[in-house]
Protein backbone atom coordinates (compact mmCIF):
# COMPACT_ATOMS: atom_id res chain seq x y z
CA UNK A 1 0.00 0.00 0.00
CA UNK A 2 3.08 2.36 -0.09
CA UNK A 3 3.21 3.34 3.88
CA UNK A 4 4.24 0.89 7.32
CA UNK A 5 0.15 0.08 8.50
CA UNK A 6 -0.06 1.65 11.81
CA UNK A 7 -2.34 -0.56 14.16
CA UNK A 8 -3.14 1.61 16.92
CA UNK A 9 -6.69 1.30 15.80
CA UNK A 10 -6.89 -1.99 15.73
CA UNK A 11 -5.77 -2.06 19.40
CA UNK A 12 -8.52 0.72 19.96
CA UNK A 13 -11.25 -1.25 18.55
CA UNK A 14 -10.25 -4.53 20.61
CA UNK A 15 -10.26 -2.67 23.66
CA UNK A 16 -13.54 -0.70 23.04
CA UNK A 17 -15.65 -4.60 21.97
CA UNK A 18 -13.55 -5.93 24.75
CA UNK A 19 -15.72 -3.48 26.94
CA UNK A 20 -18.68 -3.49 25.04
CA UNK A 21 -18.91 -7.36 26.29
CA UNK A 22 -17.81 -6.88 29.69
CA UNK A 23 -20.54 -4.36 30.56
CA UNK A 24 -22.53 -6.71 28.68
CA UNK A 25 -23.87 -4.40 25.78
CA UNK A 26 -25.53 -5.24 23.09
CA UNK A 27 -26.19 -3.46 19.65
CA UNK A 28 -30.07 -3.25 20.71
CA UNK A 29 -29.23 -1.69 23.67
CA UNK A 30 -27.00 1.13 22.67
CA UNK A 31 -29.92 1.82 20.19
CA UNK A 32 -32.60 1.80 22.41
CA UNK A 33 -30.04 4.47 24.76
CA UNK A 34 -29.55 6.67 21.75
CA UNK A 35 -33.38 6.96 20.95
CA UNK A 36 -34.63 7.81 24.37
CA UNK A 37 -31.87 10.63 24.20
CA UNK A 38 -33.30 11.29 20.71
CA UNK A 39 -36.97 11.10 22.13
CA UNK A 40 -36.39 13.21 25.20
CA UNK A 41 -34.14 15.86 23.19
CA UNK A 42 -37.13 16.32 20.39
CA UNK A 43 -39.54 16.87 23.55
CA UNK A 44 -37.83 19.39 24.72
CA UNK A 45 -37.36 21.72 21.77
CA UNK A 46 -39.80 24.60 22.43
CA UNK A 47 -38.54 27.65 22.58
CA UNK A 48 -35.09 26.42 21.26
CA UNK A 49 -35.75 27.04 17.18
CA UNK A 50 -36.13 24.14 16.40
CA UNK A 51 -38.63 22.18 15.29
CA UNK A 52 -39.77 18.33 15.06
CA UNK A 53 -41.42 19.17 11.88
CA UNK A 54 -37.93 19.42 10.49
CA UNK A 55 -36.52 16.60 11.43
CA UNK A 56 -35.26 14.28 8.09
CA UNK A 57 -35.98 11.16 9.58
CA UNK A 58 -38.98 11.07 11.91
CA UNK A 59 -38.91 9.64 15.53
CA UNK A 60 -41.69 7.33 14.61
CA UNK A 61 -39.02 5.38 12.11
CA UNK A 62 -37.23 3.14 14.27
CA UNK A 63 -34.73 2.48 11.90
CA UNK A 64 -33.19 6.04 12.17
CA UNK A 65 -29.58 5.89 13.50
CA UNK A 66 -28.34 7.66 16.15
CA UNK A 67 -28.21 11.09 14.57
CA UNK A 68 -31.13 13.72 14.02
CA UNK A 69 -30.74 15.92 11.17
CA UNK A 70 -32.64 18.65 10.77
CA UNK A 71 -33.84 20.34 7.28
CA UNK A 72 -32.92 23.92 7.50
CA UNK A 73 -32.01 26.96 4.93
CA UNK A 74 -30.07 28.56 7.37
CA UNK A 75 -27.96 25.01 8.65
CA UNK A 76 -24.56 26.36 8.31
CA UNK A 77 -25.47 30.33 10.69
CA UNK A 78 -26.83 27.42 12.51
CA UNK A 79 -24.16 25.04 13.10
CA UNK A 80 -21.40 28.77 13.52
CA UNK A 81 -23.59 29.70 16.44
CA UNK A 82 -23.79 26.65 18.12
CA UNK A 83 -19.88 26.16 17.78
CA UNK A 84 -19.40 29.86 19.13
CA UNK A 85 -21.67 28.43 22.10
CA UNK A 86 -19.86 25.40 22.64
CA UNK A 87 -22.49 22.56 20.77
CA UNK A 88 -21.18 20.19 18.52
CA UNK A 89 -22.82 19.36 15.73
CA UNK A 90 -22.63 17.76 12.50
CA UNK A 91 -23.69 19.44 8.82
CA UNK A 92 -24.16 17.71 5.21
CA UNK A 93 -25.51 20.99 3.24
CA UNK A 94 -29.00 21.85 4.56
CA UNK A 95 -28.85 19.11 7.57
CA UNK A 96 -27.77 20.03 10.92
CA UNK A 97 -26.95 16.74 12.49
CA UNK A 98 -26.79 15.97 16.46
CA UNK A 99 -25.69 12.60 17.42
CA UNK A 100 -26.54 10.68 20.41
CA UNK A 101 -24.63 8.13 21.94
CA UNK A 102 -24.21 5.56 24.89
CA UNK A 103 -21.60 8.29 26.59
CA UNK A 104 -24.04 10.64 26.96
CA UNK A 105 -26.62 10.77 29.33
CA UNK A 106 -30.73 12.61 29.91
CA UNK A 107 -29.02 15.26 31.99
CA UNK A 108 -26.39 16.32 29.04
CA UNK A 109 -29.43 16.26 26.93
CA UNK A 110 -30.98 18.36 29.65
CA UNK A 111 -28.36 21.07 29.47
CA UNK A 112 -28.27 20.86 25.27
CA UNK A 113 -31.41 21.84 25.46
CA UNK A 114 -31.06 24.62 27.67
CA UNK A 115 -27.86 26.03 25.93
CA UNK A 116 -29.88 25.68 22.76
CA UNK A 117 -32.40 28.03 24.13
CA UNK A 118 -29.96 30.52 25.07
CA UNK A 119 -28.32 30.97 21.65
Amino acid sequence: MGATFDPAGLYRLDAALGWVDQVGLSTAAIQAHAHALQTRFVAGLDGTGLSADRLVVPLEEWRRGNFLSFDLDEAEAWQQRLHQAGIVTDRRGRRLRFGFGIYQTAQEVDALLARLRQV
